[in-house]
C-alpha cells in the first residue's frame, strides 16, 4: 500500500451515488414505512445520510413523507417519493414508487351452503384489495342473519338452529371504505356431508 508523506495532500473522496433502502413500496392506507438513504463514495465506502437528505412526494394526498424519510399512506393510489442529497457540490437524487392499496370487495367462499340441524360450519370470508392481495377478515367483519332462529353467527361459525333458509350478510369497513357480501345458508334435518376441497 502507498504511504503518504506528511506534507502530501490527503485525496478527498467524492460521492458517486446514493442508494435507497427500497425502490418500490406497497402499503395500505394509514400504514407507514421507513426509507433509508446511503451515500456511496468513489473509494467504495458508504455512510447513512437518511437524516440529511431531502424528501418530496409527487402527491401528498396519496403519500406523505417527513424530513426523516418516514412514508405514510394517506389514500389509495400511486405516488413517487423523490430523495435528494447534496454534498461538496455534488447533488444526487433517486426515486421510490409507492402504491397504496384500497379495499375493493369482500366475498364468502361460496354463494350458498347447507348445514345439518344442530351443527356448526366455519365461515370463510376474504377481503380483496386494489393490488390483488387478499386477507381473511372473519374476525373483523360484522354479520347479520335475516333469521337468527334458523341460522346464527357465533364466533366465526354458522350455527344451524332450526330447519329453514336464511340469508347472512357480512359487512367490513377499512379506512372509511365499507364492503358487503351475502350467503344463503340452508339448514337441513338430514345429515349433510360437506365435500372436501
Amino acid at each position: 500500500f502507498n504511504v503518504l508523506a506528511k506534507d502530501d495532500p490527503i485525496p478527498e473522496k467524492k460521492m458517486s451515488s446514493i442508494k435507497l433502502s427500497k425502490s418500490d413500496v406497497a402499503l395500505a392506507v394509514n400504514e407507514t414505512t421507513q426509507l433509508n438513504v446511503t451515500a456511496v463514495y468513489d473509494d467504495n465506502t458508504d455512510i447513512d445520510v437518511t437524516a440529511k437528505a431531502q424528501y418530496t412526494s409527487s402527491n401528498t394526498n396519496i403519500v406523505s413523507v417527513d424530513g426523516n424519510g418516514l412514508i405514510t399512506a394517506v389514500a389509495g393510489g400511486n405516488a413517487e417519493i423523490t430523495v435528494e442529497y447534496e454534498e461538496d457540490g455534488v447533488k444526487l437524487s433517486e426515486k421510490c414508487t409507492v402504491a397504496v392499496k384500497t379495499l375493493s370487495s369482500i366475498a364468502f367462499d361460496v354463494q350458498a351452503k347447507t348445514i345439518s340441524l344442530g351443527k356448526h360450519s366455519e365461515i370463510i370470508l376474504t377481503a380483496t384489495y386494489s393490488d390483488g392481495t387478499t386477507k381473511a377478515i372473519v374476525n373483523d367483519a360484522i354479520f347479520a342473519s335475516e333469521n337468527d332462529a334458523v341460522v346464527a353467527v357465533v364466533d366465526g361459525m354458522f350455527e344451524a338452529k332450526s330447519v329453514g333458509t336464511a340469508k347472512i350478510t357480512a359487512s367490513y369497513t377499512e379506512t372509511g371504505v365499507t364492503k358487503a357480501a351475502e350467503i344463503i345458508v340452508t339448514v337441513s334435518s338430514a345429515k349433510v356431508v360437506e365435500s372436501l376441497k
